[in-house]
């Protein structure tokens, strides 16, 4: 067999090789911790700085918005839009079933936080409570007791079923009957005070304790495939030792 002909495919393919390792370069990502500046190397054929810093975000809950009653409504729709224009392209992220979850999670997590804010304002600019109930987690019979308190056509009968709730949840406080006291002073100037509370303290968290969120195990797992999608991590210009 002549040798001859088989070297030129043969050095042809490791010219490749040798061209495509020369155009792979180590790249160095640099961020910040909750107490230090932290740096690593990474592969940029496999993952790019724009998905490391998008990931690090989404697994520190940095990537939603808790809309703020303070905002106008189409503030909040265009907060929204931005946000859901980042989670809603798994291309924004390192490719990994977990960040994959983690993604899907906060994109139903952002959508919570806005039907709230959006329901929440549109009840109370109609005077209208029934539409709360357009909330899935205010179906729950807790969050529903509340709902029809704030319904409650008399003020007798509202102020009454409204004093029980605040007793149940002032139990707990340091000093129950000051934190009675205190709401009963506010409602005892205006209706309008304790409908607010009702809606803003009470209704909020109830519905806000069914919000979609990581277990500390898919934390933990999100943490990890970070930190296996780069070099060695180095950490510095730390707060603490």
């Amino acid at each position: 067999m002549n040798t001859r002909c088989w070297m030129k495919p043969t050095l042809l393919m490791l010219g490749l090789v040798l061209s495509g390792a020369a155009l792979a370069k180590t790249q160095v990502f640099k961020w910040e911790s909750e107490l230090c500046r932290a740096s690593a190397s990474y592969d940029d054929r496999k993952v790019t700085a724009a998905q490391l810093d998008a990931t690090l975000k989404l697994n520190a809950d940095h990537l939603i918005s808790i809309y703020d009653e303070k905002n106008t409504q189409a503030q909040d729709d265009a907060e929204h839009r931005r946000n859901q224009a980042i989670l809603q392209d798994p291309r924004n992220f390192i490719a990994h079933p977990v960040i994959e979850t983690v993604r899907q999670r906060m994109i139903a997590r952002d959508q919570f936080f806005y039907d709230l804010q959006r329901i929440k304002r549109d009840a109370a600019r109609k005077n209208d409570y029934a539409i709360l109930n357009q909330f899935a987690p205010s179906q729950r019979p807790q969050c529903q007791n509340i709902v029809q308190i704030l319904q409650s056509p008399p003020l007798a009968e509202k102020t009454a079923k409204a004093l029980q709730l605040l007793k149940a949840s002032c139990r707990d406080n340091a000093d129950p009957s000051d934190c009675v006291a205190r709401s009963q002073r506010a409602w005892a100037q205006s209706e309008a005070k304790m409908t607010r509370e009702l809606l803003h303290y009470h209704w909020h968290n109830c519905v806000n304790r069914q919000q979609p969120d990581l277990s500390e195990k898919e934390q933990k797992a999100a943490d990890k495939a970070f930190v296996q999608s780069v070099g060695k991590i180095r950490y510095y210009d730390c707060d603490e030792p």
